[in-house]
């Protein structure tokens, strides 16, 4: 039996989510698809727009095979935090893969930049005390050496989707069994705020609290029915 884990907030569940789940199960040939998922509380230390059993429920109508929650423990915690509770609590299930959403699927890519952020090649440690010293913050330094290093861009390390990805693979490092990774490169731009076919859920959750415009789309149609509670928020907020 091959089970593939996914780490995710669905905070609300989209098509991008959906497609991601597609293309875990399809990539990674797993027999069974998990999500660990966090609960009432995000990342960020907000609420959740909606409650953990309806989006579990999302989940399950699309493409997931069993969803458990995140401990709150690790769920309103840093990135790297975050993406070792959801390692370990999948690792502890027996996962054989673990498949992320990312900017770029490459998997040889995401290996060295998980290498040269978190190794200790002489010339980047170098470079970042250099840039250390000219005043520069810690991760900023980091960064731009990488980027030097690398020939890769700025703009693609300072990606949230990225940084969760490296942690992700990082903590996976330290299970007793080896993991295969599965990345699938995201649709849609993470700042857009405009709605379409693969909106940013920062996009649908700004939608949803104002009632304005609903989601043209952005969600798969079961899910729609939460259409609902954007006129309950937006009532509130009145």
């Amino acid at each position: 039996m091959r089970l593939c884990g996914v780490i995710a907030e669905y905070n609300p569940f989209h098509n991008g989510h959906a497609h991601q789940l597609a293309e875990a199960r399809r990539r990674s040939g797993c027999d069974y698809l998990i999500v660990c998922m966090d609960g009432g509380m995000t990342q960020r230390g907000d609420a959740a727009l909606l409650d953990k059993g309806t989006r579990a429920r999302m989940a399950l109508l699309h493409g997931a095979d069993l969803v458990i929650e995140l401990p709150a423990l690790f769920a309103v915690r840093p990135a790297d935090w975050f993406a070792r509770g959801g390692v370990l609590t999948l690792g502890a299930l027996g996962i054989d893969a673990l498949s992320f959403g990312c900017e770029t699927d490459d998997l040889e890519l995401l290996t060295r930049l998980k290498t040269a952020f978190h190794g200790n090649d002489p010339s980047i440690e170098q470079a970042v005390r250099d840039r250390l010293s000219a005043g520069q913050s810690h991760a900023r330094a980091r960064g731009e050496s990488v980027s030097e290093a690398l020939n890769v861009p700025s703009s693609l390390l300072a990606s949230p989707n990225l940084t969760l990805a490296l942690e992700y693979m990082r903590a996976a490092d330290a299970l007793e069994r080896p993991v295969e990774f599965y990345p699938v490169a995201r649709r849609g731009d993470y700042h857009d705020p405009s709605l379409g076919e693969f909106s940013s859920a920062s996009a649908i959750r700004a939608a949803v609290r104002c009632a304005a415009v609903w989601t043209r789309g952005a969600m798969p149609a079961p899910t729609r029915w939460i259409r609902r509670l954007s006129i309950s928020c937006a009532a509130k907020n009145r």
